[in-house]
């Protein structure tokens, strides 16, 4: 008898669908089911819950860096934009209710005017103006970001957004990336009143970043910081690397220097009066739904070594010809390169749902196909959240041991049977999928082409494995 998993209970929620679940449907699901009998083979139990109607409203926020060298990228995006748009079309029901606003990474450099920084920049406000004629971008009179039916007549998704994405390359080059996406979402009256209303209270959330450098987010009054003179042997355009890096635990020295990316690392207590700490704005975002932290989702496309490079990328500083300090060397080179990305990368990895992309590519294609199918796994998803243990490895196909509850509008829960030919319906069955990531399975409800109640929502318990590896886990389909 080979075993092992290593004994747990494990209650884990992989997803809640807001006020549908109420304190009966918890209290059901603390009780004891068939599940919870010991045997011979320790697993974990993985709880699910979800609406069979879940929420399909998605706010999604993309963060454009419109500083120089990247116009290109901004091509490269705008063109690939119907492949993510495509992933989201993938999610069962079809396209969400989606909310679609572009922001440039131009806050401007503080309370001072440097070259190509104005005070302020874009504010974070929406762009639906094309960058050169300003011309509206092709949304209905009055609107300030793109929903699924506020297109005008005879235009397309991709080529508003196209409009509202291209934005050239003469932003100032102190960008403030999560900055911008914080203060997008979170309207002031002094630089973008006109956002409110984009954030809704009960759609999922997904922020979306293309940047070749990194965040360079700085307090409203930071105008010293970037007019002033940068620290000795620093170059003026690599003063932000010296404010928010720390590689082994010290600045970046103003000197040719040269070490393991994985030796450097977003510095978390910037100078005073230098750069926001990347937790206040993690911090801010997260606030944005409180207690559901699983409803956002967090993208970007940006400075980072190709997978299965990182073990051999470095951080540079390297001088530059003519002397004016040294400068922060690209971590790869493709597609027109990237600088490192630590703090945008401190900001992915801080949420449940993160996704780093290199934008070292000639071709986003792959990259947002794979953000719009994360986006898509988190809404109206019904995954299995953890490998399923296979009950009977002698028939074919895995033999998922689960239960499976549904509740009307929080009441009494009542059990489903199993799925089998010419049996009851509704029933329950585990399929295939490659959208599922974590298990590779998600939980399919037969109801023999009717449709269910208002206000049902589902309880699913099911035998997982604690440990990758373990053989009943292996995947068989």
């Amino acid at each position: 008898m080979n075993v092992l998993c290593r004994h747990s209970r494990v209650w884990r929620i992989a997803r809640l669908a807001g006020a549908l679940f109420s304190i009966p449907l918890a209290l059901w699901a603390c009780t004891s089911h068939p599940l919870e009998k010991p045997d011979t083979f320790p697993d974990q139990q993985t709880d699910d819950y979800y609406a069979v109607n879940p929420i399909r409203d998605v706010d999604l926020l993309f963060v454009i860096d419109n500083s120089g060298s990247t116009q290109n990228k901004q091509t490269n995006f705008a063109r690939n934009f119907p492949s993510f748009i495509n992933a989201l079309q993938a999610i069962p029901g079809g396209l969400p209710n989606v909310h679609i606003g572009v922001v440039t990474s131009d806050l401007g450099s503080g309370n001072a005017m440097t070259q190509s920084c104005r005070v302020g920049g874009d504010g974070g406000r929406f762009q639906v103006t094309d960058i050169v004629s300003g011309a509206n971008c092709g949304l209905a009179a009055g609107a300030n970001w793109m929903t699924n039916d506020n297109l005008a007549p005879g235009t397309t998704m991709p080529q508003v957004f196209s409009c509202m994405a291209l934005r050239q390359s003469m932003g100032c080059g102190s960008e403030h990336q999560l900055k911008a996406a914080d203060v997008a979402l979170h309207p002031r009256p002094d630089w973008n009143p006109m956002n409110a209303g984009f954030l809704r209270p009960d759609a999922y959330l997904a922020i979306i970043l293309l940047t070749d450098e990194d965040d360079c987010s700085a307090p409203d009054d930071a105008g010293a910081f970037f007019s002033g003179p940068p620290p000795t042997g620093i170059s003026s355009n690599s003063r932000c690397a010296w404010a928010g890096h720390l590689c082994n635990g010290q600045p970046p020295p103003g000197m040719d220097f040269s070490v393991p990316l994985a030796q450097c690392m977003p510095n978390p207590n910037p100078p005073a009066g230098s750069l926001l700490p990347v937790l206040d704005i993690i911090n801010d975002i997260k606030g944005l739904k409180p207690g559901h932290e699983e409803k956002i989702v967090v993208a970007a496309i940006a400075g980072w070594p190709a997978p299965g490079q990182e073990a051999n990328a470095r951080y540079a500083m390297v001088a530059q010809r003519g002397g004016g300090g040294v400068d922060l060397a690209q971590v790869c080179q493709a597609g027109g390169g990237g600088t490192p990305a630590l703090r945008i990368k401190q900001f992915v990895d801080a949420f449940q749902h993160g996704l780093l992309q290199t934008i070292c590519q000639d071709n986003y294609a792959t990259a947002l196909t794979q953000i719009g199918t994360l986006v898509g796994s988190v809404v109206g998803n019904n995954c299995i959240s953890a490998p399923l243990v296979d009950a009977n490895g002698s028939l074919p196909n895995v033999q998922a041991d689960c239960v499976v509850t549904e509740s009307i509008n929080g009441g009494k829960g009542t059990p489903l049977p199993q799925c089998t030919n010419g049996g009851p319906r509704p029933c329950w069955q585990v399929k295939a999928s490659g959208g599922c990531p974590a298990s590779g399975f998600l939980m399919d409800v037969d109801r023999a082409g009717m449709m269910p109640p208002d206000g049902v929502s589902q309880s699913i318990k099911c035998r997982t494995c604690a440990k990758p590896g373990d053989i009943r886990c292996s995947g068989r389909m």
